[in-house]
């Protein structure tokens, strides 16, 4: 009888011997395995200096696991078949790729690098986060240069380019004409995003003479709708606000398409305008609208060695504020934002100098 007892409890397990036979307790239940915890892990820890990514872009044997704490296994699984892994988004990898570069922001990562993003459900893809300039967030899209050391493309060219499967990092880090295919396809025709353009200037001696920010925040409208303007005015379905060096200029949901022979030539933005170019006014009164970009304030412009543009040929800027001689390439492959390249008088580029622009997203 006793023997039979013995195989009910090798059945059972320990833990039911102890519940059949209590005085076997302090011997059998110290024995007994705890599986309380199994299933878990420990918390995920991730220091600051280590979210940027490798730029490993093909996934390899990356599990996505986050770092875990002593005493706690990667490999533990769920019981009753949840997840095997925390959710991490931080970026490092494919498999923990964030929501987008903002997200990463607000988790506290604000090391400027490369990093996984997933924007709305999209397949994971690798930018450049420029968590920095203009409150960070910002996914370098595609990025420009003219002047001495012009462009191997036109912005006509380079949007419709296949671009990089890799992310595309800032020109002081690689000065060439390029842009991020997966984030120029995922971004460019979505509404209601904020678009960054940072311009830098350099000597012949390569040392930065200037730099700009000009921020759009569009309401309703996407970069795909500016591009597709087929008139001199056309109207957005809503304002597009401007700041430049985060300094606010206004809104206007007026397209300026300048063209020649049939071919845009400029993308800009409605403003109050200078003296004989009313035509920049889109039919609003620039003394009372507030549908218009402010440059009224702007002093006249200096050229390159002038003052600054916010203080100098605003309105020249705002005329070009998307692209500058849209379908030329080489020296004139840059907007006119420091000094209109190829422009009588005001191109400097046989003196060596040349400039770099950077369109980022959030």
């Amino acid at each position: 009888m006793l023997r039979r007892v013995g195989l009910a409890l090798g059945i059972l397990g320990l833990n039911s011997a102890c519940s059949v036979a209590p005085e076997c307790a302090s011997a059998l239940c110290e024995a007994a395995p705890d599986t309380s915890d199994r299933g878990t892990t420990g918390d995920a820890s991730q220091s600051e200096d280590t979210a940027e990514s490798d730029g490993d872009s093909t996934g390899g044997e990356d599990t996505g696991l986050a770092d875990t704490t002593e005493g706690s296994s990667a490999a533990d699984s769920d019981s009753s078949g949840g997840d095997e892994t925390e959710s991490c988004a931080d970026g490092s990898s494919a498999a923990c790729a964030a929501l987008d570069c903002v997200a990463l922001l607000d988790a506290g990562i604000t090391t400027d690098g490369v990093y996984w993003i997933a924007p709305d459900g999209a397949e994971p893809f690798e930018v450049y986060c420029d968590q920095q300039t203009a409150g960070g967030g910002w996914a370098l899209v595609w990025k420009q240069r003219g002047g001495a050391q012009g462009g191997e493309l036109s912005t006509a060219a380079l949007l419709t380019a296949a671009g990089n499967p890799e992310a595309i990092v800032p020109p002081e880090q690689q000065l060439r004409t390029e842009k991020t295919a997966a984030a120029f396809d995922h971004y460019f025709s979505r509404p209601g995003h904020e678009w960054l353009e940072r311009s830098v200037l350099w000597d012949p001696d390569a040392s930065v003479v200037r730099s700009l920010t000009l921020r759009l925040s569009f309401a309703d409208d996407s970069l795909a709708d500016v591009f597709a303007a087929d008139a001199f005015c056309t109207q957005l379905d809503g304002p597009v606000a401007v700041f430049i060096d985060e300094q606010p200029l206004g809104q206007t949901d007026w397209v300026l398409s300048n063209s020649s022979n049939g071919m845009p030539v400029n993308f800009g933005l409605a403003h109050d305008g200078v003296d004989g170019a009313p035509e920049t006014h889109c039919g609003e009164d620039p003394s009372t609208s507030s549908n218009l970009i402010q440059t009224s304030d702007d002093s006249p412009d200096g050229g390159l060695l002038g003052q600054a543009r916010l203080n100098g040929a605003g309105s020249v800027t705002i005329n070009n504020v998307f692209s500058y001689r849209h379908h030329e390439d080489g020296t004139d492959a840059s907007r006119c934002t420091f000094t209109c390249w190829g422009s009588s008088g005001n191109d400097v580029a046989d003196d060596g100098y040349y400039d770099a622009s950077v369109w980022a997203v959030r």
